[in-house]
């Protein structure tokens, strides 16, 4: 709304790179739900902040944008950020950066998001930019998380695809939680989803919703195939 569209050229979606962002893809098979859920930098739900920690929320959030802003996803892009302070930028045409700058409160979006856009008559958190700083951004690097581009692919296919990469995700989530599958499993689990089942194009709402069951009950059947 500050800005007019025209004016820009990328939009870079922030994420701290959750709970393993310091550990190698190695590393990664051997991980607990305990330490998954030790986020670095925000408190949330457990859900989610599985999702950050294999970084599928940001694929999702690529989705969103796309939806929100009728925005070209080649020109949407994910950047590595350790604090969590820079929530997204704007790169314009002239090389000028606009930037969403607060501390890491969920509060914060979560008002925001009730009252429809408008800001909120009392901030939830207010710090000085001199505490906020540093900031570190590092370039966001696919091969060590694949989940964002496997949300994307799913988008790209249309159809129920989405609804499937949706049900999977949950599904593989809480059985990592419930410590029935490892942590790099969630992903082979969801591929397995979007690769297995039948998708649908143009699909009414009755699909969409039975995508995202069948996915789930695909996921669970078949760790209760591998006997887990």
């Amino acid at each position: 709304s500050c800005v007019d569209r025209s004016e820009v050229e990328k939009i870079l979606i922030t994420a701290s790179g959750g709970a393993f962002r310091g550990l190698s893809r190695t590393e990664l098979s051997n991980v607990t739900p305990e330490t998954a859920l030790s986020h670095p930098t925000w408190k949330m739900g457990a859900k989610i902040t599985i999702d950050s920690a294999t970084m599928m929320n940001k694929g999702f959030e690529v989705i969103e944008a796309k939806w929100l802003f009728d925005f070209p996803l080649e020109k949407t892009e994910i950047l590595l950020h350790d604090e969590s302070h820079v929530h997204s930028l704007l790169l314009l045409k002239d090389g000028s950066y606009l930037a969403d700058v607060s501390a890491p409160d969920m509060r914060g979006p979560i008002e925001y998001a009730l009252l429809e856009g408008k800001q909120p008559f009392r901030p939830v958190c207010v710090r000085k930019l001199s505490e906020l700083a540093p900031y570190h951004f590092h370039k966001f690097d696919p091969k060590r998380y694949p989940a964002p581009q496997i949300a994307i692919n799913a988008y790209k296919e249309g159809g129920t695809a989405p609804a499937v990469l949706n049900g999977a995700n949950e599904e593989a989530v809480h059985s990592f939680l419930n410590c029935r599958i490892p942590f790099l499993d969630i992903e082979v689990m969801v591929r397995s989803a979007l690769s297995s089942i039948p998708n649908q194009l143009h699909p009414s709402l009755r699909q969409i919703q039975a995508a995202d069951s069948y996915a789930r009950m695909f996921v669970k059947k078949k760790i209760e195939r591998r006997g887990l």
